[in-house]
């Protein structure tokens, strides 16, 4: 059973975080960290996730995953979330949220195969007000929305 779920933030210690519960003897992550799975458009694999968490460990063993962009769910993925999973404890790790946005445009430049020389100050500018980072960084619109439900 899928007994917790890290939803984010993005770039904000989430991979530290798996490192450190990987390593406790009754934690369990048995897709690794990000399994991307809530936030796809089709759920008919729902029977394969749900069977990666049923390796029947004991009682004791806690079972989860950490995806950051789950953070960002609207509210009625997260309901259907809920609806499968109703006892389910949430990790919701952040950052200061200038040093997130900072870390996820370097992300984006590595990503890009960009040298930070290379990018102009309007590559940031857009880079900062764009949608994705604008939704990664609004923590409080982020918690109400699993808060209305969880």
């Amino acid at each position: 059973m899928l007994h917790f779920l890290g939803i984010g933030a993005q770039k904000s210690g989430t991979t530290w975080l798996y490192e450190l519960l990987s390593q406790h003897p009754q934690v369990r992550f048995p897709a690794q960290k990000e399994v991307h799975f809530w936030d796809r458009e089709d759920l008919c694999e729902l029977p394969w996730y749900q069977s990666l968490f049923a390796d029947g460990s004991g009682s004791d063993v806690r079972h989860g995953e950490i995806t950051p962009s789950y953070a960002t769910l609207r509210r009625e993925r997260v309901a259907v979330i809920h609806s499968h999973f109703p006892a389910l404890r949430l990790l919701y790790i952040i950052r200061n949220p200038i040093d997130r946005a900072w870390s996820s445009a370097l992300m984006a430049l590595a990503r890009a195969e960009m040298a930070v020389e290379e990018a102009s100050d309007e590559w940031f500018i857009d880079h900062f007000r764009s949608q994705g980072s604008l939704r990664r960084g609004g923590y409080l619109s982020c918690i109400r929305t699993w808060e209305s439900i969880y």
